[in-house]
């Protein structure tokens, strides 16, 4: 089973964008949905219940649309899957290890006058960053990447600093999951396909109107937009 999961919003919840006056529903509108990660042990983007009770909210995962979410997941597969030289596999192979001597760089470029956004940390860090799918969409968004080490991918995480008014958001922590190289690859097909064949069911409840949203949609033009998206 693909530890990427999701689960659509009903059809009938989704509010249109828009204005009152000429509201619309996309296919992309129409993903809205709960995503989260199941590493077995661990779930990233589970919000922690002082930061959904601080929220007022009930559900724990993130409310947005899914194809964000797999869309952000795949454009970093290609990173992922490449090898690592040896001396920065050994950096990354321990997440503890990895976390801190990300933030001695930090430190270190604070120190001279810098801060994280400088050439000098961009540089140091520019492989990792293109391994990290970055959600910026949401609040203080869980930070994670997917490194390759010898014939696995491991999906390291550190959200110890993601916090909101002190309140910690994600229940994931630090820590590291690893998963072979082909499990990883077919996890990241599967999701992608659930989702599109879950919209093109959706397509055809709306079509056959077992489901009414709560905007007036063109499904041809929602069948093009899912042709595009596939």
């Amino acid at each position: 089973m693909t530890p990427f999961r999701f689960e659509l919003a009903a059809i009938e919840s989704i509010e249109p964008w828009g204005t009152p006056s000429d509201p619309s529903l996309s296919w992309f509108a129409l993903t809205l949905g709960d995503f989260w990660i199941d590493l077995g042990h661990d779930e990233l983007f589970r919000y922690t219940p002082a930061v959904l009770a601080k929220w007022g909210l009930t559900k724990p995962y993130p409310d947005y649309q899914i194809a964000s979410f797999v869309r952000d997941l795949r454009s970093r597969v290609d990173h992922a899957l490449a090898p690592l030289p040896v001396e920065l596999e050994r950096f990354a192979a321990d997440v503890h290890r990895l976390a801190e001597l990300r933030s001695s760089t930090e430190r270190s470029a604070q120190a001279m006058g810098m801060d994280d956004t400088s050439d000098v940390c961009y540089a140091a860090w520019r492989w990792l960053g293109e391994r990290s799918p970055c959600m910026a969409y949401l609040v203080e968004y869980p930070r994670f990447h997917f490194l390759r080490i010898g014939d696995e991918i491991e999906i390291s995480y550190d959200n110890r600093d993601r916090r909101i008014d002190g309140v910690p958001v994600w229940t994931a922590q630090i820590g590291a999951y690893r998963i072979a190289v082909e499990a990883f690859t077919a996890a990241v097909t599967e999701v992608s396909t659930t989702l599109l064949d879950a919209m093109a069911e959706r397509i055809d409840d709306i079509d056959r109107g077992r489901a009414v949203p709560q905007a007036p949609i063109d499904v041809a033009a929602l069948r093009e937009q899912h042709a595009t998206w596939k």
